[in-house]
């Protein structure tokens, strides 16, 4: 199987081929998936990805998320959640426990859910100095992959509101 076949199956996948490890809480072993804040004499601590995922037919292929990164707050143009805070996030597909790509993401409404990161486009031709918004774009696949993500945590039914409020025109992926 190469990259491309294992995205594929990834984000053609439904929620009931996959197994939620929850890392996080009292009670929650950790996710070995961290990541160091700050450097040198700064060091702030470290954080974990919250969730990580098997896939139930074949246990080599794997997802964690939930590592943020809360200081660093983005702006997207069109932003329209009662929370304007937003920051980005990544979701992490692993391969006998190996990233072999991430998918960045946005951590919208303060945080309240995680969508694909957009791709803005914009008009240049009136004004250089002043672009114009015209679309943010995501693609289907990263649609899916957050999807799946949410719907693991029982949060579908928000990952596709937060969607409709960004706005995000959704390119098709190809096959």
């Amino acid at each position: 199987m190469n990259l491309h076949e294992l995205r594929t199956l990834v984000w053609k996948s439904s929620v009931d081929d996959w197994e939620l490890i929850e890392c996080l809480g009292p009670d929650a072993g950790p996710s070995y998936l961290s990541a160091v804040i700050g450097s040198g004499s700064s060091l702030e601590g470290v954080q974990c990805q919250l969730y990580r995922a098997t896939y139930r037919p074949n246990i080599s292929i794997g997802l964690a998320w939930g590592l943020s990164h809360e200081g660093e707050v983005r702006d997207f143009e069109r932003n329209t959640f009662p929370d304007e805070q937003c920051y980005p996030t990544i979701l992490d597909l692993l391969w006998n426990g190996s990233l072999v790509y991430r998918y960045e993401g946005l951590a919208v409404d303060g945080g309240r859910g995680a969508l694909p990161y957009p791709n803005a486009t914009y008009d240049t031709t009136t004004d250089p100095h002043n672009p114009v918004l015209l679309q943010e774009e995501v693609t289907e696949e990263e649609v899916g992959v957050w999807r799946i993500a949410a719907a693991l945590r029982g949060d579908e039914g928000v990952f596709d509101r937060k969607l409709d409020q960004a706005h995000f025109v959704i390119l098709r992926t190809a096959s």
